[in-house]
C-alpha cells in the first residue's frame, strides 16, 4: 500500500475513533484509544504529542477540535501531566516525575499559538530557566526557584528552541526583533 494511502487511512481512523466528546472540553482528540472503548485523556511533552498536531501537519492550529484539545492538554483539569508551579509550568510526562515540566512543551505551545501574550509569556518562562548555562534542559521542577532541572544540556530541546525562533521570525517578527525589523517577516529557505 502506498504511504499516502496509509496516512489517509490513519487520519480517517483517528477522526472516527479518537475524536471524543470530553465532559469539560467538548470534542477533543484522545491520547490513546484501545479499540474496546477504553480512552486515555492526557498528553506528554515529547513530540509527537497532541499539542504538536499542527506542528506535524496533522491539522490546522485554528481547527476547533484541536483548539479544544489544546485547552485540555494545557490544563491540569484535562491532563494529569500538566504542571503549574510558582516558577514554571508546562507539560511533563511519566519519564521525570510529577514535579517536572518540559520546556519543550512550551516551545510547541508557542508554535501552535496565535496569541501574542501567550507566546511572550511562554518564551519568557523558557528563557528564564537556563540556570545561567544559556542552554535549555530536559525538564524543570515547577516549584524550584533555582530551576532544578534534569539534563543540563538537552539537544532536542535546544533544537526545538531554534525551530521556534525561526517560526516566530516568519509568523510574528514583532515579538522577537527590534523595532527596525519587527514588521518584516524573516524568509527561511532551506538549502539556499
Amino acid at each position: 500500500m502506498m504511504p499516502k494511502k496509509v496516512a489517509e487511512q490513519v487520519k480517517q481512523g483517528i477522526e472516527e475513533h479518537a475524536v471524543i466528546d470530553h465532559k469539560v472540553f467538548g470534542k477533543v482528540y484522545a491520547y490513546e484509544v484501545d479499540g474496546y472503548g477504553g480512552l486515555n485523556f492526557m498528553d506528554d511533552a515529547n513530540i509527537p504529542s497532541l499539542l504538536s498536531l499542527p506542528d506535524m501537519g496533522f491539522t490546522d492550529r485554528d481547527d476547533p477540535i484541536y483548539q479544544n484539545t489544546r485547552k485540555m492538554v494545557m490544563s491540569n483539569k484535562g491532563n494529569p501531566y500538566y504542571l503549574e508551579g510558582r516558577f514554571f509550568k508546562g507539560i511533563g510526562g511519566p519519564h521525570v516525575g510529577i514535579l517536572n515540566a518540559w520546556p519543550m512543551s512550551l516551545l510547541v505551545a508557542i508554535r501552535t499559538s496565535d496569541d501574542d501574550a501567550e507566546i511572550t509569556e511562554y518564551l519568557d518562562l523558557v528563557k528564564k530557566t537556563t540556570a545561567g548555562l544559556g542552554l535549555l534542559h530536559e525538564s524543570i521542577n515547577v516549584h524550584s526557584s533555582r530551576h532544578a532541572y534534569t539534563r543540563p544540556w538537552f539537544s532536542w530541546c535546544n533544537s526545538e528552541f531554534g525551530k521556534t525562533i525561526l517560526d516566530l521570525a516568519q509568523r510574528k517578527p514583532h515579538l522577537i526583533f527590534k523595532e527596525k525589523y519587527d514588521s518584516v517577516p524573516y524568509e527561511f529557505k532551506p538549502g539556499a
